[in-house]
């Protein structure tokens, strides 16, 4: 997998996992769904047609993908942080956190860069050439020309 793709991949899991967390924080404040507060949940049937169970199932349901999707990113983040340590410079690594990791957008950046739109896109773009260069040429092994 190159490292564009990696980096497409990690965004899209940050961006489904936010996704699911405000779902669930739209629940109620003792985890459950907002509409079942006032329900025993001991004496509820489980798999049954009843409205307030199917919500329970569907709550647990969130929470077991939330927590696989938290244990995804845990991994996929000793790869991310070591491409941000390939990053040449400040702006290289602060366009790779804020696009990648905080899901900022590219004009979001730029402002902040105080620079166009387009060159934040064309900054980030070179960015992804120059990691999948300097890690294609890491395992490489580069002859000097002899002096002859």
């Amino acid at each position: 997998m190159t490292n564009a793709t990696f980096l497409k991949q990690y965004r899209e899991t940050i961006q489904e996992l936010r996704v699911m967390e405000r779902q669930l924080s739209l629940s109620g404040t003792t985890g459950r769904p907002a509409g079942a507060r006032a329900t025993r949940y001991d004496s509820m049937p489980r798999g049954t047609n009843d409205a307030t169970s199917a919500a329970i199932q569907q709550q647990e349901g969130l929470e077991a993908a939330v927590h696989a999707l938290q244990a995804e990113l845990a991994a996929m983040e000793v790869r991310f942080n070591t491409l941000v340590t390939r990053a040449r410079n400040y702006r290289e690594r602060y366009i790779l956190r804020q696009y990648y990791q905080l899901c900022l957008t590219d004009s979001q950046i730029a402002e902040y860069l105080d620079i166009s739109t387009r060159h934040a896109n064309r900054l980030r773009t070179e960015l992804l050439v120059h990691l999948d260069n300097t890690s294609t040429m890491s395992g490489t092994v580069v002859a000097c020309p002899s002096a002859s």
